[in-house]
């Protein structure tokens, strides 16, 4: 196995407020920032130094990724077997999405002339709905039909090697901001930056893009709350995404291959 670490070259500076106001360190005066978000990696791995390593090392596939997701590396062989099975070049992973969840939705449209699958930001989603029904509240009904029907995208992403190079060649990272807000108060939770978004480089695709979906007991946790923030979503319903539930669920998904593995079902 060869391991190669790249390092994010952008820190962008970071907004306060609706006025787009900068944030500073309070000690040291110095404008606060953050990384220019997942995107950058499609530069960084396109760089003709990386690919040539990529390809003396036979590289064939490219697979992204969370690092807050440990169960995403132990779900890779079964995404590869669908993947290859189905001849196809690419695949988006899925989840069934649970009521209130903020991660992506994965959308299919059928007309008689072709069928549309489609990704979509959770949060802009909402904004679009809102805006287009303006004057009433009849948003909030196809909010809920989307809940209930729409798969949740977890980001990962199964890509043929020589047809991510193509892809980066021909699709530049567009920036956006993902501004943060309390539901009750609308008030802006952190601070926020231009960033950019890996899957960017899928646009005007022109191979077949596969989108299994699996349980997600077996490919998604995610750490990134801490507790007290967990504690608030467990209350609505939701995974509270803490390092404690993120280890519980690893725990369980390796309850759950071995009882395969001896047969046993699991209710």
């Amino acid at each position: 196995m060869s391991i190669f670490l790249v390092k994010q070259p952008l820190e962008m500076p970071c907004f306060v407020n609706d006025e787009c106001e900068l944030s500073y360190n309070q000690e040291s005066g110095l404008i606060n920032t953050k990384p220019h978000g997942n995107g950058d990696i499609n530069m960084l791995l396109s760089q003709p130094s990386m690919v040539e390593k990529l390809k003396s090392k036979n590289c064939k596939w490219i697979y992204f990724m969370n690092d807050t997701n440990p169960l995403a590396i132990t779900n890779l062989p079964s995404v590869m077997g669908y993947t290859v099975s189905q001849n196809l070049k690419v695949a988006l992973t899925g989840i069934p999405r649970q009521k209130g969840e903020t991660t992506g939705l994965i959308l299919e449209t059928k007309d008689s002339q072709c069928r549309l699958i489609d990704y979509h930001e959770w949060n802009l989603m909402i904004k679009r709905l809102r805006q287009s029904k303006p004057n009433d509240s009849s948003w909030k009904q196809k909010l809920e039909s989307l809940e209930k029907e729409s798969v949740a995208s977890i980001n990962n992403l199964l890509i043929d090697f020589d047809v991510y190079l193509n892809q980066v060649a021909k699709c530049k990272n567009l920036e956006f901001v993902n501004v943060k807000r309390c539901p009750n108060t609308k008030n802006i939770l952190s601070s926020f930056r231009l960033e950019t978004w890996y899957l960017d480089v899928l646009k005007d695709l022109e191979e077949s893009i596969g989108f299994p979906v699996f349980p997600r007991e077996i490919c998604f946790t995610t750490c990134k709350n801490k507790i007290s923030t967990g504690a608030q979503k467990q209350e609505n319903g939701l995974p509270s995404e803490t390092i404690i539930s993120c280890e519980n669920d690893l725990i369980f998904k390796n309850h759950l291959m071995i009882q395969k593995i001896q047969g046993n079902e699991t209710s």
